[in-house]
């Protein structure tokens, strides 16, 4: 635990524009968090909109050519 705060203390003192940049973007996550996995009870409507994004981007991401 000491070396990784170590790591982020030099990088927010070397490069403290995009370490800010990542910290926002990290704590940009927290609300997502919560409202997919700490909220329980998630009204219904909540829900059908969740699942439908989610069906709709399972079907996008088919339609992307794989390059192998």
């Amino acid at each position: 635990m000491v070396v990784n705060v170590a790591v982020l203390v030099l990088g927010i003192y070397q490069k403290p524009d995009k370490m800010g940049n990542g910290l926002a973007i990290f704590f940009a996550g927290i609300p997502v968090y919560w409202f997919g996995v700490l909220w329980k009870n998630k009204p219904k409507e909540f829900t059908e909109i969740v699942d439908s994004l989610t069906a709709f981007a399972q079907k996008l991401f088919l339609l992307t050519k794989v390059n192998k």
